[in-house]
């Protein structure tokens, strides 16, 4: 949640959306905080979080894991030198490491006066928060160095700028999690951060048994539907529904 508020994310509506894994400890974990008795007695029974700390929670087996690279052994990678930015860095204290980092891993750079910290979006001042950078592409180093490729570009000036000042050379990469591991990857966003468009697809005049397209207006949709002779596996009906964000497409027997 304090990402999304250091970032200036509308308050409502929110949503989480965690694995099955994740779901039980957290019911768990914030059973004592102050809410609604209904709430708490809702989470023992179902054993999902429903709305709690802002957000609706819901729970998703194809949340994506992550695993963390191997990293350098007990060796902390560092920046190599200072005043970089844009969409990569130069490490050093890399070793000659195969998937040093992988696509996914997030780091922080630094601590303290060496941190590279996010700004407020609309003052650019500080907030307090070292900002959060993701690896866009397996990293392999070679002679002790390594580039890696990074979202959000690294952003010094302008009405962009996303951190404080660039990173300091020689301070620290701080991977969150161990080397290996699998970490599952929660989300939790506002209800803004995704749009799906829709755009009426065209219909067939001949060659086709019917052909109807539907779209609403008020829900932003739009759905195709054909059903004709398919010459390929020589069945007829075949029904397709379509749309322009996917296509189905199921076989029948013809009606009695």
């Amino acid at each position: 949640m304090q990402k999304l508020n250091d970032n200036a994310a509308a308050k409502t509506p929110r949503a989480i959306i965690i694995n099955q894994a994740m779901e039980p400890p957290i019911v768990d974990a914030l059973k004592g905080l102050f809410q609604s008795s209904e709430r708490i007695k809702e989470q023992y029974e179902e054993g999902y979080m429903g709305y709690a700390i802002g957000a609706a929670w819901a729970m998703d087996q194809n949340v994506a894991i992550n695993t963390v690279g191997a990293l350098n052994g007990a060796t902390t990678i560092t920046i190599n030198a200072g005043g970089q930015s844009g969409a990569s860095l130069i490490l050093s204290n890399a070793g000659s490491v195969t998937a040093l980092l992988k696509k996914g891993n997030v780091f922080t750079i630094g601590s303290g006066a060496t941190g590279c910290f996010s700004v407020n979006p609309q003052e650019k001042t500080s907030t307090g928060s070292l900002q959060c950078f993701t690896v866009t592409a397996d990293v392999t180093s070679s002679g002790g160095a390594a580039t890696v490729p990074i979202f959000p570009a690294i952003v010094l000036s302008g009405p962009f700028q996303n951190v404080v000042a660039a990173p300091s050379a020689g301070a620290s990469i701080n991977v969150f999690g161990a080397a290996g591991i699998n970490s599952p990857q929660g989300l939790c966003f506002h209800k803004g951060s995704f749009t799906l468009g829709m755009a009426d697809m065209i219909l067939p005049t001949g060659g086709v048994i019917m052909a109807e397209r539907k779209s609403s207006d008020q829900l932003g949709l739009s759905m195709r539907y054909i059903k004709a002779y398919d010459i390929n596996s020589d069945r007829l009906p075949d029904v397709s529904m379509s749309c322009t964000g996917g296509r189905h497409s199921t076989a029948k027997p013809p009606a009695e």
